[in-house]
């Protein structure tokens, strides 16, 4: 863990030299790592998906108004459209965004330890299922939480307030949404990696991403791509192409923001060409 003064220094250091994003190292990297966390990644998919099942389940009557799932139904089979248009009221949006943020709260630190699942998989090579869920004790878990709260309530109220603007209003939100997860996307790296608080967390990873904007947001959609490509296999190939996304995240504080100790251990390494020949 990185002295939080250092990171900082560090980073505005980075920020005025030239970081280089190449592409063929970028993704040979990201494959290397890709194939020792998929399996991982895609078993604490199927852990998660039953609670979030369950809360869904939970939920649905009370956001779309309803008693029973009979009902909705019966709905369906009247006016097939009542639910399309009751999607579009601020009032089911206020309501999704309360779901949306609960969802997001339990499974906070998941998206963390991802990353530092990731991070095993490239400094030692050994990976374990529990980092996946380490975060949910410890320093961090407060910090944590409170970003996730902070950005899914954001990204709840952009959605109302373009819900009022007829025709473009959601085509708008999302290119508003993507701007705003490219700000954030090194928040929590910064947090676990850093040791940041949470407000210089979120301020420096606007200032790293406002620097290497069209890099991460490049890399990003490209690995949002490949992850959607599991789709095409029935559906379940998204729960192995899912690991993508950690991995992206990842590099991305790894070739912007960097870790020390890899520097270290790349200045004492001695170039071949000066090393003595062996008898």
């Amino acid at each position: 863990m990185e002295n939080s003064n250092n990171i900082e220094q560090r980073i505005n250091d980075r920020l005025q030299s030239d970081v280089s994003f190449n592409f063929d190292k970028f993704f040979a990297d990201a494959w290397s790592i890709f194939k020792k966390v998929t399996f991982l990644v895609a078993g604490s998919i199927f852990v998660l998906a039953v609670p979030v099942l369950i809360v869904y389940s939970i939920t649905l009557p009370f956001m779309l108004g309803i008693q029973s799932f009979t009902q909705y139904f019966s709905i369906i089979q009247e006016d097939p459209y009542y639910f399309q248009e009751i999607q579009q009221s601020p009032i089911y949006l206020l309501k999704q965004m309360l779901v949306n943020v609960i969802i997001a709260l339990l499974f906070a630190p998941i998206n963390a330890g991802l990353i530092k699942l990731c991070r095993d998989a490239d400094k030692t090579g050994e990976v374990n299922f529990g980092t996946i869920f380490k975060y949910y004790k410890g320093e961090y878990f407060g910090r944590l939480i409170l970003a996730v709260l902070i950005t899914a309530m954001v990204s709840g109220f952009l959605n109302i307030a373009f819900s009022f603007i007829p025709f473009v209003g959601g085509g708008i939100y999302m290119v508003v949404v993507l701007v705003f997860a490219i700000l954030i996307s090194f928040v929590q790296p910064l947090i676990i990696f850093g040791n940041l608080d949470l407000g210089k967390a979120f301020s420096l990873s606007f200032k790293i991403a406002g620097k290497f904007f069209w890099p991460v947001l490049g890399y990003s959609l490209l690995f949002g791509l490949l992850t959607g490509l599991g789709l095409i296999a029935c559906c379940i190939g998204i729960f192995f192409t899912a690991a993508f996304i950690p991995v992206c995240n990842y590099l991305l504080y790894k070739y912007a923001v960097g870790f020390p100790e890899d520097e270290e251990t790349e200045e004492v390494q001695t170039h071949w060409q000066e090393q003595p020949p062996v008898a």
